[in-house]
């Protein structure tokens, strides 16, 4: 074999096949990291012609994509060519000297065919490695300054394979016809679970602050939120009977500090409408109207409105924007009253927890001195989560650590069997018990030998 078939060639060709593999990845990363608007402002602005090559590959990147596939592919069968062709002659001599040195008896045949997968599998780790994985991580690193490096090399390639990538095109497009498939719908480029990823990602190297990043999050599950996700429960709801006095009435939403209340005849699973703040100071300028019953003063009580529990709340933003609401009842399946949804519930799903000058914030959770922990029975599971840095709101059947808890007891809690339940490494001691719910609870830390167990056990039997 002369010289004209060495190695040379082949390495120096390989190494070439390498670099343009990388420029064209790299670039194909780095130009989805670069800012559109500074591009643009660089070809209106400043009329470079670069950029507004650029900013028209960006808005058309399917010419760009296809240079990238096209090209890859090919480099990628030249490398396997070059391989077999230039540097496995080489192998093949070294691996039948090693083979005849150690003394064994391999057909020649199979030693040439070891030689040529080595070398394959060789060019394609190098290809890969250096080729896509590391030049996509350093255009990365700088995109901006990578995209104008190398625009011309990919501009280049774009042009040279151009009726090649069209008629690979054509040809696709017929083979997805096939499957009546259109093949000029566009998929969504990004999904819901990618964007909150980039997020996180985002929050973690400092980008964006926690706020903005829970904003984020919470305005990307706006549309999958039910009413029954947000709502105030029936239990927790301040309404006013309808046959109570104004001058009562009014003296209860000072107290409560609320603009509205609902008006219920008999329970509450009879809302017969809203009284608002307003409406009822205004009646009490006229004397007569004092120690009525608010049913019998016309126009008081303003008509209810009613969804059902599974109402979205994205839709349910837009009607009681679209009829000026404020309030509506939430009903279930049988009618009666689940519990209310205020025009602020819906708007702290996405900025969180909005309070004025007269709301307190809720504590669920007092540390003792004993560094034992006191949490409410209506504490947020995902508040306990934060505090305990467990997983107790992995499970979407509750929502707060009363339904978790009576859920492993099996049964409606009852303070006369004093039960304490040991789960994910903690012991909670039932404190108080009021309406079948748990009020009060006390949480301590299991030591390491009993964290593996959970047990609801009763402890007024375990003593005797």
């Amino acid at each position: 074999m002369d010289d004209s078939s060495g190695p040379l060639w082949a390495l120096i060709f390989f190494v070439l096949f390498i670099i343009i593999n990388g420029v064209l990845y790299g670039f194909g990363s780095a130009v989805q990291k670069v800012s559109e608007s500074e591009i643009e402002k660089k070809a209106k602005e400043e009329g470079d012609k670069k950029s507004a090559w650029l900013l028209k590959a960006m808005n058309h990147p399917v010419p760009i994509v296809n240079t990238i596939l096209t090209t890859a592919t090919l480099l990628s069968i030249l490398t396997g060519y070059i391989g077999i062709r230039g540097i496995s002659p080489y192998v093949y001599e070294g691996c039948l000297q090693a083979v005849r040195f150690i003394g064994i008896e391999i057909p020649s045949q199979v030693v040439m065919t070891v030689s040529i997968i080595l070398v394959v599998v060789f060019a394609l780790i190098l290809l890969v490695s250096l080729g896509v994985v590391s030049a996509k991580k350093i255009f990365s690193s700088n995109p901006e300054s990578w995209v104008y490096r190398t625009a011309g090399i990919v501009r280049f390639f774009a042009g040279l394979f151009r009726p090649l990538t069209f008629i690979i095109l054509k040809l696709s497009n017929g083979v997805v016809r096939l499957f009546g498939v259109d093949p000029h719908q566009h998929e969504d480029q990004v999904t819901e679970e990618e964007i909150i990823s980039m997020v996180d990602d985002a929050h973690e190297k400092g980008v964006i602050e926690e706020n903005e990043a829970e904003m984020i999050q919470n305005i990307m599950e706006f549309s999958e939120t039910e009413a029954q996700d947000i709502m105030t429960h029936r239990k927790n709801i301040n309404a006013i009977e309808e046959n109570t006095a104004l001058q009562t009435a009014l003296e209860f939403m000072l107290d409560n500090s609320n603009s509205r209340y609902p008006v219920y005849r008999e329970d509450i699973d009879h809302i017969v409408g809203i009284l608002h703040l307003k409406d009822a100071m205004r009646q009490m300028s006229d004397p007569e109207c004092k120690e009525l019953p608010i049913k019998r003063i016309p126009n008081l009580v303003r008509e209810a409105s009613y969804i059902p529990e599974t109402r979205n709340i994205n839709e349910l933003f837009k009607a009681m924007q679209a009829k000026k609401i404020h309030m509506t009842i939430v009903v279930d399946e049988y009618g009666q009253t689940s519990g209310l949804v205020t025009m602020e519930d819906i708007l702290e799903e996405i900025v969180g927890n909005i309070l004025d000058e007269y709301d307190e914030e809720e504590q669920f959770i007092h540390v003792q001195t004993d560094d034992s922990l006191i949490m409410e029975g209506f504490t947020p599971l995902e508040q306990v989560d934060e505090v305990l840095g467990s997983d107790f709101d992995e499970t979407e059947e509750f929502d707060t650590l009363n339904g978790y808890l009576t859920s492993m007891l099996g049964h409606v809690p009852n303070m006369a069997e004093d039960k304490e339940i040991r789960t994910k490494g903690y012991l909670f001691t039932i404190l108080a018990v009021e309406n079948n719910t748990i009020q009060k609870v006390r949480v301590e830390k299991l030591p390491e030998e009993e964290k593996g167990e959970e047990t609801c056990q009763d402890i007024q039997n375990s003593q005797t």
